[in-house]
């Protein structure tokens, strides 16, 4: 009896590994077959024929049909035109539109279990928009298995290209000066919060000043409270960190709750488009 016993428990035991056992194998090929679907992504690229800029930005007056076409042909929206040229920077259009006429190989960068972000070589870095205090820059291009679920960044000094960035598990939200985190993307979106200008830096620098240092998770914000205004998060994530800035001073970016996701940002009425590269200028990052 007792052998019998032994013999169901050791059955029973040894089903239970190979149930176990076999659900990983499963699980572990769903996410290999669902790497190979995300490698499968492009960034959009025009399918129309670049023209000659130059008659449009010579000219005293620019015109919304102007502006348009100006959009087509280099992702700048008024904003972003209208930015460059006040800072005597028109030269920088031409090479936003060679950029976003050009074909520029790219790489999986793998920098965790399953985890990759797809990246520019090193001497294809593409040229941005002039960026201000309190812009917001998201890309599509940073995924998990198959979910793609990108990344942003707060600029907190525009003028000297200074970001508030919260990368992932194994580091703290810090502030960097390399713009690598973007312009060797091949898919981005400028962003810049319809706010007044006051308003747009005294986020940037409360940003700076208090949400540096804090460990990175990507349930920040769905356990113990979503918001607490006395006092920074004790942990958050790269879409996390800059919904709390905003909400800081009553913005908020994703009302709905839940996990803030970068197309979260990307899809806020908070923000108008500067600049948009490697996306749909059409569809931008909609569902």
């Amino acid at each position: 009896m007792r052998r019998n016993a032994k013999n169901k428990l050791l059955k029973i035991t040894l089903g239970i590994f190979v149930s176990l056992l076999s659900l990983v194998v499963v699980l572990l090929l769903v996410l290999q077959i669902g790497m190979c679907v995300a490698h499968a992504w492009r960034p959009w690229h025009p399918d129309y024929a670049k023209v000659d800029l130059a008659p449009i930005l010579s000219a005293e007056t620019l015109f919304s049909s102007d502006y348009d076409l100006l959009y087509r042909q280099t992702g700048l929206t008024k904003i972003g035109v209208d930015g460059l040229i006040e800072r005597g920077q028109t030269d920088t259009i031409y090479a936003i539109q060679d950029d976003f006429f050009a074909s520029y190989d790219y790489y999986e960068s793998g920098f965790g279990p399953f985890t990759c972000a797809e990246k520019l070589y090193a001497s294809d870095t593409v040229h941005f928009a002039a960026l201000e205090d309190g812009d917001v820059i998201v890309t599509p291009t940073t995924h998990f298995s198959f979910v793609r679920f990108g990344h942003s960044l707060l600029v907190v000094d525009g003028e000297e290209g200074i970001y508030l960035n919260s990368f992932g598990y194994g580091s703290r939200s810090g502030l960097t000066d390399s713009p690598q985190h973007f312009a060797n993307r091949p898919a981005f979106l400028i962003l810049r919060p319809k706010a007044e200008k006051e308003v747009r830096e005294a986020i940037a620098s409360y940003a700076a000043e208090n949400l540096v240092g804090i460990d990175y998770s990507i349930l920040a914000g769905v356990f113990g409270g979503r918001f607490d205004p006395s006092a920074p998060p004790s942990v958050t994530q790269c879409a996390h960190i800059v919904w709390y800035a905003f909400r800081q001073f009553g913005i908020d970016i994703d009302p709905g709750g839940g996990i803030v996701f970068p197309q979260d940002i990307a899809n806020s009425d908070v923000f108008a488009v500067v600049q948009v590269y490697g996306m749909d200028p059409d569809k931008l990052w909609k569902d």
